[in-house]
């Protein structure tokens, strides 16, 4: 609808992802949240937006590191299945979606009090994947952006 502000858009488009977060659909909200920092750069509830997708994002990732560890003791893990009951996490592929979004935190509000920690973990993550180029790429903008 093109009749209605800016501001009620911006607020409106926030407000859906506060909505998906309380309703525990994380990844609907990560989604939302994202939406926003790309429609809205320099929004008033950019920095909001990025510390709920930073939160929801560490959720994830302690699921990750109990992954690690259970690898690093030599425990057998069985592979990933689709997720189709819990929506707290994402449907596939759970490591890229928690990629993207520390991705998304560094790019969409680079100016954010997570912004950094965004960067270090996308840098590891695609570290531990072996993916060496983008970890490079996400360690040297770390460097250049945060002395």
């Amino acid at each position: 609808n093109t009749y209605n502000a800016a501001q009620m858009c911006e607020k409106a488009r926030f407000l859906e992802g506060e909505c998906c977060r309380m309703r525990e659909k994380l990844p609907a909200a990560v989604a939302t949240y994202n939406r926003y920092l790309q429609d809205y750069p320099g929004g008033v509830y950019g920095k909001q937006a990025a510390e709920r997708m930073y939160a929801i994002a560490e959720v994830w990732l302690e699921d990750e590191k109990r992954r690690w560890e259970a690898a690093d003791a030599g425990k057998w893990q069985m592979p990933r299945m689709p997720n189709l009951t819990d929506d707290t996490r994402p449907t596939l592929d759970q490591e890229g979606e928690l990629v993207k979004a520390f991705e998304n935190i560094a790019v969409g509000a680079p100016n954010a009090a997570c912004a950094e920690k965004a960067l270090f973990w996308a840098g590891y993550l695609h570290y531990v994947a072996g993916r060496y180029e983008d970890a490079d790429h996400f360690f040297s903008t770390l460097t250049e952006m945060y002395k």
